[in-house]
């Protein structure tokens, strides 16, 4: 695996005055897929060509204006951190990741298959980046190595990068798999600057809560609904107003695209978890007592009064 961070040229982000907004600095880790029962924390040792794998995605990287960290030393950090508490697997990527301060992960893996030549074989490698705060997919790249005779699958997976990937529409590309796929991440990254991280907001009501979402409360010297007060917050505080409702309820407020800023005004990344903190200091100003949590990459609100 490696971290990789690079200065991107990006649009404006308003909601960042804090930050040179010509040189946002993506943070990448490419994280090596493993199958069941396999341990993220040693898959690397045990196969060669993944290593050589996760190598050549680096390469690509590094071909589009990316510096790279090797992963084994952040690993070790974590490790002498005891950073790793759990054996679940899914546990322990999860705190990789979040250890790792990175903004996507890239899962790389690589699959060698026998063709109906005695002595062919074709790599497919497969490439899907993350953003780690959320993980919503940005960016998939399937490269294919094609035929070859009597070579090993370090070379297949090299063969598979550098080639153009497949085209079934009337402008086949031209450029190498891997460093089309690093442009796109680019591309989705400096999008997402601007554009702001997309999140789902949802809120409940605790079993024990004395009001719902329909109840009124006085907000500048008006009578307003909990859930219009909730919309205006967040209209006004989203990232360029954009907040999606996805449906209501007297029992639940569901927004399935929030947009948040991915930098705060220090240049800082933005946590979601400061972001839900924001929310529930507004609402205990209006006697509105509520509890935010985080799973699955949205933000949990319970409405505890």
């Amino acid at each position: 695996m490696a971290i990789a961070a690079f200065s991107n040229t990006v649009l404006g982000q308003a909601n960042s005055p804090g930050r040179n907004t010509e040189t946002i600095p993506l943070k990448i880790i490419v994280v090596p897929m493993t199958k069941e029962k396999e341990d993220i924390r040693t898959v690397l040792e045990a196969d060669i060509s993944k290593r050589k794998l996760v190598s050549t995605v680096q390469a690509g990287f590094d071909k589009v204006g990316v510096s790279t960290k090797d992963f084994v030393a952040t690993l070790k950090e974590a490790q002498d951190a005891k950073l790793f508490n759990t054996n679940t697997q899914s546990d322990v990527k999860s705190a990789l990741l979040e250890f790792s301060g990175t903004d996507i992960y890239v899962d790389a893996e690589y699959d060698v298959k026998p063709t109906s030549s005695p002595r062919g074989k074709v790599a497919d490698v497969i490439l899907k980046a993350y953003d780690v705060a959320t993980g919503t997919l940005y960016a998939v790249a399937n490269c294919t190595s094609g035929e070859f005779y009597d070579v090993n699958a370090d070379q297949l997976i090299d063969a598979a990068t550098r080639r153009p990937p497949i085209s079934y529409g009337d402008k086949p590309s031209n450029v190498p798999c891997l460093e089309e796929f690093a442009n796109t991440v680019k591309t989705k990254f400096a999008d997402m600057v601007q554009h702001g991280r997309g999140i789902k907001v949802d809120f409940s009501l605790d079993a024990v809560a004395a009001r719902n979402f329909n109840s009124k409360l006085t907000v500048d010297g008006k009578q307003v609904s909990l859930s219009d007060m909730i919309d205006d917050w967040l209209a006004d505080h989203a990232k360029n107003g954009n907040a999606h409702q996805q449906g209501i309820t007297p029992s639940r407020l569901i927004y399935d695209d929030v947009r948040i800023p991915v930098y705060d005004e220090r240049g800082r990344n933005f946590r979601m978890s400061k972001f839900g903190q924001q929310i529930t200091d507004y609402l205990a100003t209006k006697g509105v007592k509520s509890e935010p949590y985080i799973k699955n990459g949205g933000l949990y609100i319970t409405i505890k009064s």
